[in-house]
């Protein structure tokens, strides 16, 4: 069983998994969270006064066509 100390507060899963020495589990974590660093820096969701919609990248380009769904990543 994995054990975390209350170091958790301060440095995060990843950090206080590693802490107490459980290298293993805290190398996904790690990973998971730079992944998650990584997209919420590059997606963004933007409101109008009628809908939501996914933009990408620093200047907001349309995020093309959703792949699960078809049509535009716009929600009334």
């Amino acid at each position: 069983m994995f054990t975390v100390r209350p170091c958790v507060e301060k440095t995060g899963v990843a950090g206080g998994l590693a802490y107490s020495d459980n290298l293993i589990p805290a190398v996904p974590v790690g990973l998971l969270g730079l992944l998650l660093l990584f997209r919420t820096k590059r997606v963004r969701f933007v409101f109008d006064d009628e809908a939501l919609e996914v933009r990408v990248g620093d200047e907001l380009k349309d995020s093309g066509e959703n792949v699960f769904v078809g049509g535009k990543n716009r929600w009334k």
